[in-house]
């Protein structure tokens, strides 16, 4: 029972955090072998600039204001492959 927290400024819309969250559960379905009932998830949304915050850029690579941090949290057992596919 993977646990997800998808956490997000308030400039993404509905639409995109749905997207976000379908992505990362059918991921954790092909990598992880996770049933698809399986689906344990935390969506917060944040004010930008106040409640969650990321540099401008990072290593050359720009960023725009609509940040997503995603978390997993799983028992042990899954291999550095799996997690890198993932």
């Amino acid at each position: 029972m993977p646990l997800v927290r998808i956490s997000h400024t308030q400039h993404l819309s509905p639409a995109e955090v749905k997207a976000a969250s379908t992505a990362v559960h059918q991921s954790l379905v092909e990598q992880f072998a996770v049933p698809g009932d399986d689906f344990f998830q935390i969506i917060t949304g944040h004010a930008a600039d106040a409640e969650l915050l990321g540099p401008p850029a990072f290593l050359g690579v720009k960023h725009t204001p609509n940040l997503l941090f995603v978390q997993i949290t799983c028992a042990e057992g899954r291999t550095l492959e799996q997690k890198r596919k993932l």
